[in-house]
């Protein structure tokens, strides 16, 4: 083996081992670029979904916010409404004492204008009785003096004589209490007035006739 035979070798041993080199190269780069899309592909999934659980989260704490105000937003309508229906019943009850109110002041003016009238009712009969006690004193009087002028008669003299005044006295007496009743008929304009009327009357006649039988 010369030189050039050495040299061929060596020769086609570093080129090869260029060859070699570069195909080791060309082989590592393609596999670089392999796991380098790889990591990418994973590195975009990763992000994807970190994304995607971000907007599930973002998606869940928004349905959570609005089922809180809805809830918030519920139980404000519920106590406004309570409010509302609270405030009403206090107006009524207080429109309900308003109205027994008024109707207690009606009935103590009502009761009042009753106690007024009765008293001019007393004051009236008061003034009556007077005047009638007045009336019965002069009658009395009437009585004694024509009794006086009597005293000489004889007894069936005198018997008729009372007779006369007594039935005068009689007449005079039904004539105001008929008008008195009359008037009260007036007033009251019932048939039940009509009928104690009809049964003064009779009373009255019936005494009458007892008297002078």
């Amino acid at each position: 083996m010369n030189i050039t035979d050495i040299v061929v070798i060596v020769a086609g041993a570093l080129i090869g081992a260029v060859i070699l080199a570069a195909l080791w190269r060309i082989v590592y780069r393609k596999r670089a670029e392999v796991h380098l899309e790889e990591a990418r592909r994973n590195a975009e999934r990763v992000i994807d979904d970190a994304r995607k659980a971000a907007e599930a989260k973002l998606k869940e704490a928004d349905l959570e916010v609005k089922e809180k105000l809805l809830q918030m937003r519920s139980d404000f309508d519920r106590q406004a409404q309570q409010r509302r229906e609270e405030m009403k019943n206090s107006e009524r009850r207080l429109q309900q004492k308003e109205e027994n109110l008024d109707r207690k002041t009606q009935q103590i003016d009502s009761r009042i204008a009753e106690v007024e009238r009765r008293d001019r009712d007393i004051a009236d009969r008061e003034k009556g009785v007077v005047a009638r006690e007045g009336e019965l004193n002069s009658l009395i009087e009437d009585q004694r003096r024509k009794l006086e002028q009597i005293s000489g008669l004889t007894v069936e003299q005198a018997k008729q004589e009372l007779i006369r005044g007594i039935e005068n006295e009689a007449k005079l007496e039904a004539a105001n209490i008929i008008k008195r009743i009359e008037t009260e008929a007036v007033e009251l304009g019932t048939q039940k007035a009509r009928k104690i009327l009809g049964m003064a009357i009779q009373r009255m006649a019936s005494d009458y006739v007892a008297e002078n039988t």
